[in-house]
């Protein structure tokens, strides 16, 4: 049970950027291993969030039953073939707040995809 207890809580999702090589590191820390994709960029374009809808089947014996709910990712993007996930959530401010911070520290815009259109915020 320690065992299971050490794995989950020190497992974390991180995205490293060196902007001096130009490169990132998105990956999942898991007991100081390293796990996941690396890549080049030229520059960091901008963050975005866009709304989604996931659903959910639920099934008993009697009965099946789907789960509809909306949403809001937010992305970090390098380039129009190249964007990182950085986060869900079911609330947009929660999504618009974080990536505030994020574009504060990487001194770039926010746009906001979540009716359809690209609008900034």
């Amino acid at each position: 049970m320690l065992t299971l207890s050490l794995i989950i809580f020190t497992t974390h999702y991180r995205l490293s950027i060196d902007f001096e090589t130009k490169t990132f590191h998105d990956y999942v820390w898991f007991l100081g291993f390293k796990n996941g994709e690396k890549g080049n960029f030229e520059r960091v374009e901008y963050v975005f969030v866009k709304k989604n809808v996931i659903s959910q089947k639920m099934q008993l014996k009697a009965a099946n039953s789907t789960i509809h709910k909306e949403v809001y990712d937010g992305y970090l993007r390098f380039s129009e073939e190249e964007k990182i996930h950085i986060l869900t959530k079911d609330n947009k401010q929660a999504v618009v707040k974080k990536l505030q911070e994020i574009a504060e520290i990487l001194k770039v815009k926010i746009v906001d995809y979540s009716n359809g259109a690209p609008d900034e915020i």
